[in-house]
């Protein structure tokens, strides 16, 4: 009777201890999974984040690109002017602009550093054409004229851009533009919609002349 009554205590003692291994197991396992979920949660936590963080980056270069004026490209300077030249047809506009890109410049008060236009193309379909000024320094400024008939006057899209990264400009840009339409017979009202820097109205003239 001992004998079966120890081995029955020893059976029901080691039936207890391996279901509470067995539970022991579980539990831990449980705890174990619950961490791997807490750490999986992290990770996809911070992917998630990253990848905003690179959408926002996105769009905020989008919209930054975006906001360039319609002539202008980022990180470039660049003037936008809107050019209204009054009792006059686009056709011969765009002959004495062509003409100026190829021996700038009619109004003689300007300083001959800054008369080194060149034609690159025109485009008498479009009533478009294209030029550049090189400067003594080697930076070279692209020019470009979009006309439109309108009645009586001719309007002209007129955009000047650095062709290197640039910011400052020292009006170089707003000058390109004017002092092509200087002195061509026409009476020209010059409207600047979009350019980092230009001279005072008043100095238009005369700032222009050595820029």
């Amino acid at each position: 009777d001992r004998s079966r009554n120890g081995s029955r205590d020893r059976s029901r003692n080691g039936s207890k201890d391996r279901s509470k291994n067995s539970i022991e197991n579980i539990k831990k396992t449980q705890i174990g999974n619950e961490k791997d979920d807490k750490n999986n949660n992290k990770i996809n936590k911070k992917m998630q984040l990253n990848k905003s963080l690179i959408i926002s980056l996105i769009i905020g270069i989008l919209i930054c690109l975006s906001s360039v004026n319609a002539c202008g490209e980022a990180f470039h300077a660049s003037c936008h002017i809107n050019m209204t030249f009054t009792n006059a047809e686009c056709e011969d506009v765009l002959k004495i602009l062509t003409q100026q890109f190829q021996s700038c410049c009619l109004e003689k008060s300007i300083e001959e550093s800054y008369t080194h236009y060149s034609l690159i193309s025109v485009d008498n379909t479009k009533l478009k054409v294209v030029g550049q000024i090189k400067f003594d320094d080697g930076y070279i400024d692209q020019q470009t004229f979009t006309l439109k008939q309108a009645g009586g006057v001719c309007i002209a899209d007129a955009c000047s851009v650095s062709q290197s990264v640039s910011y400052y400009d020292y009006c170089a840009n707003f000058c390109n533009l004017h002092n092509l339409v200087r002195n061509t017979g026409y009476e020209v009202v010059e409207q600047p919609l979009e350019c980092q820097f230009q001279p005072d109205a008043n100095q238009w003239d005369s700032y222009c002349n050595k820029q």
